[in-house]
């Protein structure tokens, strides 16, 4: 990628612009299913290892931010460890590793030689798990190519599928369990789905849009007077952030309804609300904020409040989460493989598996992380999210900031990373893509005042 394209005055080529458009278009579309859209995600994994191929021969030598650079670290750092995990290792290592006794009693029985295995007991699915990971990585590098105008119009392009998704949704709902319009043949047949397989990976992209949509009223409110667009743009995005929260309430997900209450706070202040951001004090209240909505929804799952919505069956969340947590520990500290959950819960529920749609992730994706990735991913995932966590009370800290999609983008990665404590949705192409434009977005240079109205 080159740095000449991310300067905020610059604008990007128009090829550019359309190229990653369309990536973005294609994640969203192909993208919605974790399990269920083999060939689609293929596709998507295929164009994410030549949007890579592309960036990294385009890279350059120029300066990096000191949170990108720390950002890349942490993804070559999973990476590397998702390789360690595929190395063979003699006998006399691997069954010394911690729940690997049934394996080796395996072959005994069988009276075969113990070969070299790795880590991970799972290799096949690792690696096609591991390749999942090309979409956000490539949708990264795309959107860092892009300048402000361009970052701009795709979180615009994504706004308007998510306000099209709503109103596909709806017909869904016309249409019955049976209908024609829901994309995915293993999915929730009794909510809006629009282009997702899971109901609540649509709630997490409707979450997502809503401070997006508003965040481009204050670039259109410094350009007003330009325009018809400019004038009534101001209406458009408060009617797109009310058709995407009328979407999140139409969907049977509490967790979407209590991470609904700060997707709103923070839509109102990159809206109507935009003087209290001059204020350094307010973006670290909306940090902490979204950190103590994380920490509620634990509390609600593990107390049981939540349970009343799941049940307390095989397919309850609390149950699978105990159980994922269990198996976690017999794993520890290496894991088990990333890509391993689905053999290993159905050998820790004792084979009793009910529904592909509830046992192919745990719907807690620490507890999954802890299970397939062992202690390394665990400390990943916290030194990740508190890295999030800096970077979003910096992001919003800023007095004067005259560009609001960073804070907006900063604020919906929060909402991924804390919907992901009772969900799963960075496992689907679609969110998982968002998400790496998101960071991104987040991470665009602040906008100096006298470049405000910039085009």
């Amino acid at each position: 990628m080159t740095r000449r394209a991310n300067r905020p005055g610059s604008a990007a080529p128009n090829r550019t612009v359309i190229w990653v458009s369309c990536w973005f278009v294609a994640c969203l579309v192909l993208g919605g299913a974790s399990n269920g859209g083999v060939l689609a995600n293929l596709v998507l994994q295929l164009g994410a290892a030549l949007i890579i191929a592309h960036s990294i021969a385009r890279s350059g030598s120029g300066e990096r931010q000191p949170a990108e650079r720390f950002l890349l670290y942490l993804a070559g750092s999973l990476l590397a460890w998702i390789a360690v995990t595929l190395i063979p290792l003699p006998p006399g290592l691997w069954t010394h590793l911690p729940g690997r006794e049934f394996v080796a009693q395996g072959y005994r029985l069988l009276g075969m030689d113990l070969p070299w295995l790795p880590i991970s007991l799972t290799d096949d699915r690792t690696v096609r798990s591991a390749l999942g990971l090309l979409v956000p990585i490539a949708s990264y590098l795309a959107a860092r190519q892009l300048d402000e105008a361009g970052v701009r119009r795709v979180a615009t392009i994504m706004v308007l599928i998510a306000c099209g998704s709503v109103l596909l949704g709806l017909a869904q709902l016309l249409g019955g369990e049976s209908s024609p319009l829901r994309l995915y043949a293993i999915t929730n047949r009794s909510d809006p789905v629009g282009l997702f397989a899971n109901a609540n990976h649509f709630t997490t992209f409707l979450l997502v849009a809503m401070p997006l949509a508003m965040a481009g009223l204050q670039r259109a409110q410094a350009t007003r007077g330009r325009s018809t667009l400019s004038k009534y743009a101001r209406y458009l995005g408060y009617g797109a952030a009310a058709i995407c929260a009328l979407g999140v309430l139409s969907i049977g997900s509490n967790a979407g309804r209590l991470l609904l209450i700060p997707a709103l706070v923070g839509a109102i202040l990159l809206g109507p609300g935009q003087a209290l951001l001059e204020r350094r004090q307010t973006g670290r209240l909306v940090a902490l904020g979204l950190a103590a909505f994380g920490g509620l929804m634990v509390l609600s799952l593990t107390s049981g409040v939540m349970a009343d919505k799941v049940g307390t069956s095989a397919k309850s969340r609390t149950v699978m989460s105990a159980t994922t947590l269990s198996a976690a520990r017999k794993f520890l500290p290496v894991g088990s493989g990333l890509g391993s959950f689905p053999a290993i819960y159905l050998m820790e529920s004792g084979g009793k598996r009910s529904n592909r749609e509830w046992t192919n992730h745990a719907h807690d994706d620490p507890a999954e992380v802890a299970l397939e990735l062992g202690l390394p991913g665990l400390a990943l995932m916290a030194v990740f999210a508190g890295w999030l966590f800096v970077n979003t009370a910096r992001v919003w800290g800023e007095p004067g900031r005259r560009w609001r999609l960073p804070q907006a983008a900063a604020l919906g990665s929060m909402l991924v990373v804390i919907h992901s404590i009772v969900d799963y949705p960075l496992r689907s192409a679609a969110i998982a893509a968002v998400f790496g434009f998101m960071l991104a977005a987040m991470l665009q240079p602040r906008t100096r005042p006298d470049q405000a109205g910039a085009p």
